[in-house]
């Protein structure tokens, strides 16, 4: 399982205690936290090359320009200090993985650069990309708890007296959030016309063509669009043990 979570998920006790063989971490860093070599997070890649890039489009808004951003990637090892506010019993040093993800050849307000802390191993520029795709999924989680409370099923409003009803109701809700979402991205998709051997093998098409000529009417509208290539005429009922006859 990854936990993918916002700056405010950025708390030293969290990388410290919680990933284990079955559970990591992906969270956008908050702060410019001090390693254990005393540099700066944000500048141990300054003298990396880039490892990697991509080009995505960004939309226009909120009097923001549509243009192409070009993506670089760097990720490295790193090894982070407790700060002083830190649990007195939490180890004094974690190891994690710097993943820093920035727009170039553009000087806006709005440049695009992500600074992602992880316990998952980034030893490729895959898994780095990976990790970067995983934390762009994060709003479409905040979409999904934002239909589960107040600007759609609105959950803090309900009166369930133990908390056990609650956890069952949230995730009910939550079951039906998750397929309308799939819904949507169903629809969002353009419809492609598959090859029928993806199915059916030769004889089963064989007899749904024999059926298509039994079922559909006779207008257009009624009878089915999508022609088969061949030349075959079709003529149903004519033979004595009610099978299709071919002409």
């Amino acid at each position: 399982m990854v936990i993918i979570q916002d700056r405010e998920g950025d708390i030293y006790e969290q990388f410290a205690l919680i990933p284990d063989a079955k559970t990591d971490l992906l969270i956008r860093s908050r702060a410019d936290r001090t390693m254990a070599n005393n540099q700066k997070l944000y500048s141990c890649c300054d003298d990396q090359e880039c490892q990697g890039s991509y080009t995505i489009d960004v939309e226009g808004k909120g009097g923001r320009k549509k243009r192409k951003a070009l993506i670089e990637i760097r990720y490295q090892k790193v090894s982070i200090l407790k700060t002083k506010h830190t649990s007195k019993d939490i180890q004094q040093t974690t190891d994690l993985y710097y993943i820093e993800a920035k727009e170039i050849n553009y000087s806006g307000k709005d440049k695009i650069c992500w600074r992602l802390l992880t316990s998952i191993p980034v030893t490729d520029i895959v898994t780095a990309k990976q990790c970067v795709e995983w934390y762009s999924w994060r709003w479409s989680i905040e979409e999904v708890f934002k239909v589960l409370k107040k600007e759609g099923f609105n959950i803090e409003a309900s009166e369930l007296e133990y908390a056990s009803s609650v956890r069952k109701l949230s995730l009910l809700l939550l079951e039906v959030i998750i397929k309308l979402f799939l819904m949507r991205l169903a629809y969002e998709e353009p419809e492609i016309e598959l090859e029928a051997e993806i199915c059916f093998n030769k004889e089963e098409q064989e007899f749904l063509e024999h059926q298509i000529g039994y079922y559909e009417g006779k207008t257009e509208k009624q009878k089915n669009p999508f022609k088969k290539q061949r030349s075959e005429k079709i003529c149903m009922g004519n033979s004595k043990n009610g099978w299709v006859e071919r002409i």
